[in-house]
């Protein structure tokens, strides 16, 4: 028995400032963070729409190793309609499992 799960991964955030006329001018990168483990993909697709506060453009990125996504962020970084960044968010998802066959060569 293969015991996997999908870890969400962000493995990079770029901050522009937001305003009436969209992006402007480039505040930062920032490092990231994991999202969360699942034990499928379509639970880690739910949360990934839950971060994002939508569903992301799978099709988009078919055939590529991440998904991207941004969001409107106020100063704390919090997720805020109002606020004065985006952030886009660069995600990944990694299938991790645990081995069970010690004696093959990888």
């Amino acid at each position: 028995m293969t015991n996997c799960e999908y870890r969400l991964r962000v493995i990079d955030i770029t901050v522009h400032k937001w305003g009436e006329d969209g992006q402007g001018e480039h505040v930062c990168n920032k490092g990231g963070f994991t999202i969360g483990s699942f034990d499928t993909i379509a639970k880690a697709k739910a949360e990934l729409a839950e971060f994002f506060g939508y569903e992301p453009d799978y099709e988009a990125y078919e055939g590529e190793d991440y998904v991207c996504g941004g969001i409107i962020e106020n100063e704390d970084a919090y997720a805020d309609p109002d606020g004065e960044y985006i952030a886009d968010y660069v995600v990944t998802m990694d299938k991790v499992c645990t081995v069970s066959n010690w004696g093959a060569s990888a």
